[in-house]
């Protein structure tokens, strides 16, 4: 995934600041942020979702929803952060950061009429 795709998953009707609403903006060369033109605010492809001032490639985080939305029994925090390749601590990080966001997402849209569930797992 390149910055051009997640650029139009974040601004999918073109780029409007989020300070002003100025749609008018310039991309910097010493740093990966976009500037608006009319009030020089600087928002990055980050700002504002789970993945805010993370310093680890988005290609892991990519790795990391993967891994606990296709494990049924959920998995050690050790585990996960060896599937990852990074520290214990980081590996707790990503994985409290993700379980909060599911929860979060899942307390908007309750479910609604008939649920079954599978329970032969």
């Amino acid at each position: 995934m390149n910055a051009y795709h997640l650029f139009n998953l974040r601004w999918p009707d073109g780029f409007k600041c989020p300070n002003c609403g100025h749609p008018k903006h310039c991309k910097l060369a010493a740093r990966p942020v976009y500037q608006c033109n009319k009030c020089h605010h600087q928002a990055s492809l980050t700002a504002g979702t789970i993945f805010a001032s993370t310093k680890l490639p988005l290609t892991i985080w990519f790795l990391a929803i993967y891994l606990i939305t296709q494990v049924k029994n959920g998995t050690s925090v050790l585990e996960f952060s060896r599937q990852l390749g990074v520290s214990y601590n980081a590996g707790w990080r990503i994985k409290h950061k993700l379980m909060q966001a599911m929860k979060e997402r899942d307390d908007q849209q309750p479910l609604e009429g008939w649920v079954q569930m599978d329970d032969a797992y």
